[in-house]
Formats: C-alpha cells, sequence, structure tokens
C-alpha cells in the first residue's frame, strides 16, 4: 500500500509540473492576445508578461513562504482575470455610450 501511495505522490508532482510549465507558456500569451493579435507584437510583449509575472510570484512566494510555481502561476492567473474583467467593462461601456448617441 505503501508503495502505490509514494507512485501516486511521484506521478503527480511530475503532472503539476507539466501543468505549472504549459500554464507559464499559455497565460502571458492570452493575457497579450486581449489587447493585440499582431504576432510581432505579441511575441515580445508576452515574454514581458511572463517575466513580471515570474517576478512578482518570486516576491509574492518569498514574502508569504509559499511554493514559487504555485505563486507564480497565481499572479498570471490573477492578472489573467482582471485583465479579462476590465476588457469586458470597457467594451460594456463602449457599447452603451453607443447605444446613447
Amino acid at each position: 500500500m505503501a508503495a502505490l501511495v509514494a507512485v501516486t505522490i511521484v506521478l503527480s508532482i511530475r503532472i503539476m509540473g507539466i501543468v505549472l510549465l504549459i500554464s507559464l507558456l499559455t497565460i502571458p500569451v492570452t493575457i497579450v492576445n486581449t489587447f493585440t493579435k499582431s504576432f510581432r507584437t505579441l511575441a515580445p510583449a508576452a515574454a514581458a508578461v511572463a517575466v513580471a509575472g515570474n517576478l512578482a510570484g518570486l516576491a509574492l512566494s518569498y514574502n508569504f513562504e509559499v511554493s514559487p510555481g504555485a505563486a507564480i502561476i497565481f499572479t498570471l492567473t490573477v492578472t489573467l482575470i482582471l485583465v479579462k474583467l476590465l476588457t469586458l467593462l470597457v467594451k460594456k461601456r463602449r457599447r452603451a455610450d453607443e447605444n446613447h448617441l
């Protein structure tokens, strides 16, 4: 039984590592893609967002003594949610302004 638990833990750690890596690669691109569709702008801006998210996540990890990987992905996820909400609010406001004209 202990061997089964150990194998499950090792496999879970490996799987979570892959999930964190995929999140780190996709979330910054999704954030920047909200603002631009040009690949020429998308690639360097996504790299900049990834670096900023990494630094903010590492600072969060250091200050609150949590796992760095989780803190980085949490920071990027919160940023993505805020960007999407702000974009939604701006679109809603534009529609309301267009309807009043």
